[in-house]
């Protein structure tokens, strides 16, 4: 049976992590440019916004929770679907913790006299970990033949566009850098909407509760 008619309930929540982040970094972004005096510079990431203040990263940081339940819930259910590697599930697990971590730590809240804090030393650890899970995981879901074409090749897709964030990062290009804020947050939201077109090409009625629960 097709995933979305077995995991539906979970895919809703998958949908409301989405809005939930999309709406804390908006929210995080707007008001701490034109309401808290920071300016608006796309360069900065989601998370240099969210670190400005106290009352951003608090709610930011409960979105995430919820979001990382969410993600990992569905993740979960759907490498027993699919019977997925052991290595699936230790990668579902570590970007969970980089993403809870992340949050945990809000990145420059706590830095003084321009040297970075330990906080903010630990979100970058959570943050690029997380990143890189996201990838590997796509690409798992990739590798396994129980997706449609498809869902598969989307998965691919996502692959290729982080590593081309990771090139533009660590090469410094002036094609990324300035316009980090939307490639990070489509990084981020094409994750949930990767997870959200996957398909089972299989028929199977004794896998059919997985996702129910």
């Amino acid at each position: 049976m097709e995933i979305e008619k077995i995991a539906m309930p979970r895919k809703r929540r998958l949908v409301a992590a989405l809005i939930i982040f999309l709406v804390t970094s908006l929210a995080a972004v707007i008001l701490n440019s034109f309401m808290m005096g920071y300016g608006l510079e796309v360069e900065r990431s989601i998370s240099r916004y969210v670190g400005f203040e106290i009352w951003s990263s608090v709610i930011f940081a409960f979105g995430n929770f919820f979001a990382a339940g969410a993600t990992g819930a569905f993740l979960w259910c759907l490498g027993e679907l699919w019977e997925l590697p052991r290595v699936y599930y230790y990668c579902v697990i570590v970007m969970v913790l980089g993403l809870i971590g992340l949050s945990l730590c809000p990145i420059g809240l706590f830095d003084m006299g321009g040297e970075k804090s330990i906080v903010s030393l630990i979100h970058e650890l959570a943050s690029r970990t997380m990143f890189i899970m996201m990838m590997v995981v796509a690409g798992l879901l990739a590798l396994r033949p129980y997706g449609t074409r498809g869902s598969r090749v989307v998965c691919w897709v996502y692959v290729v566009y982080g590593l081309f964030c990771v090139v533009g990062y660590l090469t410094k290009g002036s094609w990324f850098i300035p316009y980090c804020l939307f490639f990070e947050t489509f990084y981020i939201a094409a994750f949930v909407l990767v997870l959200l077109v996957q398909k089972d090409k299989r028929v199977s009625s004794n896998k059919t509760n997985k996702f129910s629960e």
